[in-house]
């Protein structure tokens, strides 16, 4: 490259430009020859005034450059770039070592869907694959829609040392070919049709082919007099005394009680012990404060569906009558309210028009009011078996009472089995026999303001709209603290602050009136807290049942009932935890189940 030492030193005085190559850092040095360098050079000036006059290097390259470009259309550094995969390839491909070759016949009658490149041998006539392919080679190969093939051949050991390609179309059998021998098909046999159209292919299809249409959206029924006829047997209105003639001729009629909307009677059965609730509710006439027939519609449709869990009141039917209230009816009515007294005035003024609902119930049993408690144990079982039956009720039903008042609470006890009990005491027993206390039932009844999923006809949610102020701003009673607790909870969790969404479910409510049933059992009912320090007076004989009471297990049921009274007071933001921890009663009884208080 340079002849002497002399023109190595001019070359390395000369200015030269800084270059970059992708992301390298630039660099302003030269490359040294291999043969020769010299050790007294450090540094490179950065200009020299004898070199003013010599041509621009940068500007000589450029020129090289774009003449180079114009001949071969891209430049040197491109075109390397682009053959240097390529030169690596073949350079693989020849220190290939040579393996076992693949006789040439082994691929005979095989079809092949794409080019092959095969190397072959001049000596053995054998071919030899360029490459191991990792994956296994199938019995039969289906071919693509062409049907020529090209064989490239290329001998490495071709005189000179120089590759031999040699290219050769081969005819190949149709595509179809491969395919048909595959599934062993008889072209013969098979007969080509135009397509049948669908509704003809439908009409002549077998009987015993089942075609599953798509469910149809269910068209809701409005709330009107019609609607609710439909949930009725006779599908009519049926005049009233028509209706209790047919039912006092096998029952005899009393009243049970009274609602701010309805009369409830009982129909006792003269020749059976099964027993029947009549709930008598006017309605059709708003200007006179009567309940409206969404009212009476909401309620039986909560009634229907909430009868198959245990702890609701099974429902028996409904019935639509019309006419002025019956005598034998109001006989019943003067007779209760000389004996209870009464807050409904006499039902006597009712018109030929007016339209009754008469909501058939199984019977309960005596309302939790009216009710006599005989132990701690009886109260707590109570208590917590409202919290199972809400529990169950809002897991299966999204079910909220919203109106559990203790009107609304029955009990049925097994008288039976206390005689049973007092059959097997003696006096000659050593010790006292523990009097077990049988089991109460427990039923909750009156849906007016409950809210639940029905999906019927009507809709998927049954509810109340709670539109009656009269229920919020009454006082007096804790009943009418707990309506206003409700409402806090609704609308504590409604987006509008103004408009509570009594649709949504709200489980919380139903905690609230537990806290009300825990009040009543532990201070309404007559109960006084019981004694854990044993009696020191003789027990006598005709005090044998109450003598024998475990007083420990009292002790635990009234603790229990005091601890739930506590836990879930609405009055009480935080209470060993908070309150807020019970947002259901299913809450309430796990929490209970894990105290062991149930």
């Amino acid at each position: 490259m340079f002849s002497d030492e002399s023109e190595w030193s001019a070359a390395a005085t000369r200015p030269r430009a800084t270059k970059t190559y992708g992301r390298r850092k630039p660099f302003t040095s030269i490359a040294k020859p291999d043969i020769f360098w010299d050790e007294t050079i450090d540094t490179v000036p950065a200009s020299d005034p004898e070199s003013e006059g010599a041509p621009n290097v940068k500007e000589k390259k450029e020129r090289k450059r774009r003449e180079k470009k114009d001949k071969v259309g891209i430049t040197e550094n491109a075109a390397k770039r682009l053959l240097s995969p390529v030169k690596k390839r073949l350079e693989g491909i020849q220190s290939t070592p040579a393996r076992k070759p693949l006789p040439l016949a082994a691929l005979e009658g095989r079809p092949l869907s794409s080019p092959v490149k095969i190397l072959e041998d001049k000596e053995n006539d054998n071919a030899v694959s360029p490459k191991k392919s990792r994956r296994r080679v199938p019995e039969r190969l289906i071919l693509q829609p062409s049907t020529k093939t090209n064989i490239i051949i290329t001998c490495d050991e071709a005189p000179d040392n120089k590759p031999m390609k040699i290219e050769q179309e081969i005819e190949q059998p149709p595509p179809t070919a491969g395919l048909i021998d595959a599934l062993n098909l008889d072209l013969a046999s098979l007969t080509l049709s135009p397509p049948v159209p669908v509704s003809a292919a439908i009409d002549d299809a077998s009987p015993t082919l089942s075609l599953t249409p798509e469910p149809a959206t269910m068209e809701l029924l409005p709330i009107t007099l019609d609607t609710l006829l439909t949930f009725t047997a006779c599908t009519s209105i049926t005049a009233f005394e028509t209706y209790l003639d047919e039912l006092c001729a096998s029952n005899v009629l009393t009243k049970l009680g009274e609602a701010s909307f309805s009369e409830v009677f009982l129909a006792a059965s003269s020749a059976t012990a099964d027993k029947t609730v009549l709930k008598v509710i006017p309605f059709g006439k708003d200007d006179e404060g009567q309940c409206t027939i969404g009212d009476i519609i909401q309620e039986v449709r909560l009634s229907s569906v909430m009868s198959s869990l245990p702890g609701f009141v099974p429902f028996r039917g409904v019935s639509v009558c019309q006419g002025t209230y019956p005598a034998r009816l109001l006989e019943q009515w003067d007779a209760w309210a000389e004996s209870h007294g009464t807050e409904n005035e006499r039902p006597a003024y009712f018109a030929d028009d007016q339209m009754y609902a008469v909501i058939t119930l199984a019977h309960g049993g005596t309302d939790l009011e009216h009710a006599t408690l005989k132990s701690w144990r009886q109260a707590a079982g109570v208590f917590w078996d409202c919290a199972e039956i809400l529990g169950r009720g809002e897991k299966e039903k999204e079910f909220e009472h919203r109106d559990l008042h203790w009107g609304n609470i029955l009990l049925q006890e097994d008288d039976e089995g206390v005689a049973e009990l007092l059959e097997k005491l003696t006096v000659e027993d050593a010790e006292p026999a523990k009097v077990t206390v049988p089991k109460t039932k427990v039923t909750l009844i009156d849906y007016t303001l409950s809210r639940a999923k029905c999906d019927d006809s009507i809709g998927a949610i049954a509810y109340n709209a709670m539109t009656d102020e009269e229920v919020f701003t009454a006082k007096g009673e804790y009943q009418y603290d707990i309506y206003r607790f409700m409402r806090a909870t609704v609308l504590s969790r409604s987006e509008d602050l103004d408009a509570p969404t009594w649709s949504e479910f709200h489980s919380k409510t139903n905690v609230h009136w537990l806290h009300y049933i825990a009040d009543k059992l532990l201070y309404h009912k007559g109960l006084t807290r019981s004694s854990t320090r044993p009696s020191r007076t003789r027990r006598s004989d005709s005090s044998l049942v109450n003598e024998n009471l475990d007083m420990e297990d009292e002790k635990k049921a009234y603790d229990s009932l005091e601890a739930a009274w506590k836990a879930i007071n609405p009055r009480k933001k935080k209470l060993n935890g908070g309150a807020a921890l019970f947002d259901s009663a299913g809450d309430v009884g796990r929490w209970g189940e894990e105290q062991g208080f149930c």
